[in-house]
């Protein structure tokens, strides 16, 4: 009777696993030999463009990095300049300065010693003509020297004028030239 109950469970098992499949229906996509040569050769026509993608952005990546590069090499040689410039505006500065001091000292001779007669007045105290000639060369290299003087003071304060514009363009160009390593940090960034 054991037996008996088996075999019909076993019946009825195989009838129920007959009704299940006979309702499920597997949906099979089969591909031709054909197509899958072409995808085959549509995959490896993307493979190959991908590639050649990287090859260039690895390309334009070696280039941005020469060019951060000579950007910063940009940036430290006007620095230099910079600095250069700063010093030379200093002793430009300093010059200035000390030549203004010698003008006002001789200007304030002047004014003591009512001009030029000073020079004629002691040009004419020679006590013979080889002494008079003497102080006559002597005033004459003393206004020269005044007169040189004067022509530096000014040459020094253009000169002054001419390092500080260099040095404000200077450093316009430095601005330029970080704005310039920024944009192409982005860039290396973002690749």
């Amino acid at each position: 009777m054991i037996k008996k109950i088996n075999k019909i469970m076993l019946q009825m098992i195989f009838m129920v696993c007959l009704l299940i499949s006979s309702f499920y229906v597997p949906k099979v996509e089969a591909k031709t030999l054909g197509q899958l040569k072409d995808e085959l050769e549509d995959l490896k026509a993307e493979y190959e463009e991908n590639q050649l993608q990287q090859e260039l952005n690895e390309e334009e990546l070696a280039k941005t990095k020469n060019r951060i590069t000579q950007i910063r090499q940009n940036m430290t040689n006007i620095e230099d300049n910079i600095h250069d410039l700063g010093i030379q505006i200093e002793e430009l500065d300093q010059s200035i300065l000390e030549k203004q001091q010698e003008i006002e000292d001789i200007l304030v001779f002047f004014q003591l010693a009512n001009g030029e007669s000073a020079y004629l007045e002691y040009a004419f105290g020679a006590k013979d003509f080889t002494d008079f000639i003497y102080r006559l060369a002597v005033s004459e290299q003393l206004t020269s020297y005044n007169e040189e003087l004067v022509d530096q003071f000014k040459k020094d304060i253009e000169e002054s004028k001419k390092k500080t514009q260099e040095l404000e363009q200077e450093k316009e160009s430095l601005k330029k030239e970080q704005k310039d390593l920024q944009s192409e940090l982005v860039k290396i960034n973002n690749k």
